[in-house]
């Protein structure tokens, strides 16, 4: 199966529509992903577009590991999944962004970027993402880190 993967510079047209690029079409195509959720990120200024098949994995993963019966565990499924917005894409491979979205991404929607992310992609403002973004030593450095702190568990 097709991973999504790249950066792709991106605008809305003037009703609010994004333009989804043909390769990540082809890709929600071979899925079989006609439904697709959309939900800001948590801790992020990004929103993340999940194939429905990907985002109940998602949800079945993580309801494995929660207590339906704890109040707290039951507020984190409440507010993951409430955020959740059912969307699919127009006859035109096109997604509606509204004023929530885009202020979600500290977004005017002049100039976003689609940023695959193996089995679901995110939106990002692309002066957000800038900010954002590590530079190549610092990713490398990260990784390094982070790779060294699973090896120890």
């Amino acid at each position: 199966m097709s991973l999504f993967s790249g950066s792709i510079e991106v605008r809305l047209d003037v009703k609010g529509r994004l333009f989804i690029p043909a390769p990540y079409r082809r890709i929600l195509t071979e899925m079989q992903a006609d439904k697709l959720y959309l939900r800001s990120e948590p801790g992020l200024d990004c929103l993340t577009v999940f194939p429905a098949a990907v985002w109940r994995e998602r949800l079945d993963s993580l309801t494995s590991q929660l207590d339906d019966w704890n109040a707290d565990d039951l507020a984190l499924l409440i507010q993951l999944n409430g955020e959740a917005e059912e969307v699919q894409l127009d006859g035109q491979g096109r997604l509606l962004l509204t004023k929530k979205h885009l202020q979600a991404i500290s977004s005017t929607g002049q100039e976003l970027l689609i940023i695959g992310l193996m089995n679901r992609f995110t939106i990002w403002d692309k002066k957000v993402y800038e900010n954002f973004r590590l530079s190549s030593k610092d990713l490398s450095r990260a990784i390094a880190e982070r790779l060294a702190q699973n090896k120890n568990k």
